[in-house]
C-alpha cells in the first residue's frame, strides 16, 4: 500500500501547490505536517541505527583482528605476572563495622565472607548490628614489589610493537587498520 503525502516546504512555496494548501482545512494539514514530522523521525532513526551499526562492525573489526588478538594476549600475560608479583603474600587483621541499617552489616560480612581465599581466613570480623556507623580496624600485608619487574614490565608494554598499533588504530579510528595516510 503506498501512502501519498505532501511535502509541506513545497506546498509553502509560492507556487500552484500554494493555493491548494491555503484551501485545505486544518484537520488535513494537521494530517500532513504529521506525516512529514514522522517521516523526518524515521530517517532520523535510521541514521542512527546505521551510525550504531558502523561502530559495531569498526569494534568487531578492530577486536578481530591478528595484531590486536597478539596485543591483548602480550597485555594480559604481562598483567598477570605483573599483579601476582604486587599483590601482598601475607595478610593479618582485625575489623569491627556496623552501620544504621543491619541488612548492609550482613551485606559487608558476606563479602567478607566470598574473600575468604584471599586473606585465607586470616582477618577476624566483627560486625556490629547497633544502629550505629562503625568502621575500626587494622590490617597489616606484609609483600614485596621489586621496581625492576615493574619497568622492565612497562618496557616491555611500551615496546611491543603490537601494542603500538592498537594505540594508533585506537587514536586514529577513521584510518583503516592502523595505516598512514
Amino acid at each position: 500500500m503506498k501512502i501519498y503525502y505532501y511535502n509541506v516546504e513545497k506546498l509553502s512555496d509560492k507556487s500552484v501547490y500554494s493555493k491548494y494548501y491555503e484551501m485545505m482545512d486544518e484537520d488535513r494539514k494537521n494530517k500532513i505536517d504529521r506525516i512529514n514530522q514522522e517521516d523526518k523521525k524515521m530517517q532520523s532513526l535510521a541514521l542512527t541505527i546505521r551510525n550504531f551499526c558502523d561502530k559495531i562492525n569498526w569494534w568487531k573489526e578492530f577486536l578481530d583482528h591478528p595484531r590486536t588478538r597478539e596485543a591483548l594476549s602480550f597485555l594480559w600475560k604481562n598483567a598477570k605476572k605483573l599483579i601476582y608479583h604486587v599483590l601482598p603474600t601475607r595478610i593479618t587483621g582485625k575489623i569491627t563495622f556496623g552501620n544504621e541499617d543491619p541488612a548492609v552489616t550482613g551485606m559487608v560480612l558476606a563479602v567478607l565472607g566470598m574473600t575468604i581465599p584471599f586473606h585465607k581466613n586470616k582477618i577476624e570480623a566483627a560486625p556490629l548490628f547497633d544502629n550505629e556507623n562503625v568502621l575500626e580496624g587494622e590490617i597489616m600485608l606484609k609483600g614485596r614489589i621489586y621496581g625492576i619487574v615493574v619497568l622492565t614490565t612497562a618496557a616491555k608494554l611500551y615496546f611491543n610493537k603490537n601494542i603500538k598499533y592498537v594505540i594508533h588504530r585506537w587514536r586514529h579510528k577513521e584510518v583503516n587498520h592502523g595505516e598512514r595516510e
